[in-house]
């Protein structure tokens, strides 16, 4: 989290300059040096050709973060009593989180059924039109099923497990016999637009789960 962190303010930084910048055409050396240190501090982290097994096992970490968080998102967007702006958020959120919208999902609300497979964004467009059972549930027991591998030239994928419960029902004997659910997790290369220049840099995503 430290080195996500770190990054924020490196972008934020580049912002900041290149912002300045605009507004003052006669940018002095010393911004310049400041531009580029933060730009090659960037791509040290993130633009590198490959990931390294140390990178791969922080991403799992995150990955498995990520999915708690979704959780997380999930139930403000099913909650009715919060105003729509916060649910709002909660379900762009959402989206940010998934490699895309048609990135299907099939989750249990309850110990008795699983939900049919939705895509992200009709999970989302659902809960903002109060279709969502506001039922508070979390993912518990997250693992990794399949470690991260590279599965093409700017492409890394893995596999999670875990198990989705409700707060109603906590029994350690439903826990036992609840069936795990697996989630694809992937990294690929992606291009963001940092000030004037645009770095191809690793992102992290959520892709089905099932």
């Amino acid at each position: 989290m430290k080195k996500f962190l770190k990054i924020a303010g490196i972008t934020l930084t580049l912002f900041l300059i290149y912002a300045d910048s605009c507004r003052d055409s006669g940018e002095n050396e010393s911004q310049q040096k400041i531009i580029e240190d933060r730009r090659r501090e960037l791509l040290r982290h993130f633009g590198d050709d490959y990931l390294t097994e140390s990178s791969l096992i922080e991403h799992e970490r995150i990955a498995k973060q990520k999915l708690t968080d979704f959780a997380d998102y999930l139930n403000l967007l099913a909650d009715t009593g919060l105003e729509i702006p916060f649910r709002e958020k909660a379900g762009d959120m959402i989206r940010k989180s998934f490699l895309s919208d048609t990135i299907r999902v099939s989750l249990p609300f309850d110990s008795e059924k699983k939900w049919e497979s939705i895509c992200i964004g009709e999970l989302v467009q659902a809960g903002l039109e109060n279709r969502l059972p506001s039922v508070e549930f979390f993912f518990d027991t997250i693992r990794i099923k399949k470690p991260f591998q590279r599965t093409g030239e700017d492409f890394y994928s893995a596999i999670l497990d875990f198990i989705a419960r409700n707060k109603i029902d906590l029994s350690t004997e439903k826990l036992k016999s609840t069936p795990r659910i697996s989630a694809n997790m992937v990294i690929r290369k992606e291009q963001k637009l940092i000030g004037t220049d645009t770095l191809s840099i690793w992102i992290l995503s959520l892709g089905g789960i099932y």
